[in-house]
């Protein structure tokens, strides 16, 4: 088999991208840090599964941590906003590189990140449809990231 024929079996996935302009630096630096642990140093990716966080570390590093751990509240307080009646599945992950993506049961994959370098709140998106992937950065625009604005910084 070849590479090309390799590639054509993989799963069609789609992207979208749009930023809420005029949004405040320190107010999309106060929602990333809310949404990032404090008590763990060199997190990258945190994987959820049997009411447990999987925590793998900048270091290579890996650990489990249980109920009561920030990283469980960090999920409950993201379900919060990236809620079923918008769609959102239960979420499986969440990697820091980068700002906060957060990985979903259904794949779809919502990405919130400050700019480098303007006043601006990025949201990227993955998902199975380009509808689905343009109606995360939808929702996160209008609706996600003003409420989070709004209750985290």
């Amino acid at each position: 088999m070849t590479l090309f024929e390799l590639i054509a079996q993989l799963p069609s996935r789609y992207t979208h991208a749009d930023r809420k302009k005029d949004f405040p630096i320190e107010r999309s630096r106060a929602i990333i840090e809310t949404l990032s642990p404090s008590e763990h140093a060199g997190v990258k990716q945190v994987e959820f599964t049997d009411g447990q966080a999987v925590v793998t570390f900048t270091s290579g590093e890996t650990r489990e941590f249980g109920p009561g751990s920030e990283f469980l509240k960090i999920r409950d307080a993201l379900s919060a906003f990236f809620t079923a009646d918008d769609g959102f599945t239960a979420i499986t992950g969440i990697n820091y590189i980068d700002g906060v993506r957060i990985y979903f049961s259904n794949g779809d994959i919502s990405h919130l990140r400050p700019s480098g370098n303007a006043p601006e709140f990025r949201n990227y998106a993955i998902a199975n449809t380009p509808e689905r992937a343009r109606k995360i950065v939808e929702i996160g625009l209008r609706k996600i990231i003003p409420a989070m604005a709004e209750k985290f910084a």
